[in-house]
């Protein structure tokens, strides 16, 4: 049951590609593979864990689930 090397581990015990952990899309039915994200340069994080581009912040669409990167903008 555990995953290869190049597979993150769900925390459900599923198995996705690492390439997949992080990117701001749910793939693992337990949305583990979102939790616990460090976002790299030009990323902000919502507060629910996956990030997105500082581009989208205030653009008038919400890319975070709670739309936290739409918050504050004038």
């Amino acid at each position: 049951d555990s995953c290869g090397s190049s597979e993150f581990q769900c925390k459900n015990r599923g198995c996705i590609p690492q390439s997949r952990r992080c990117d701001g899309v749910v793939h693992c039915s337990d949305e583990s593979d979102e939790q616990n994200c460090a976002c790299t340069d030009r990323y902000m994080p919502c507060k629910n864990g996956p990030c997105v581009h500082v581009d989208w912040r205030c653009d008038g669409q919400a890319d975070c689930p709670l739309a936290d990167d739409e918050a504050g903008c004038r």
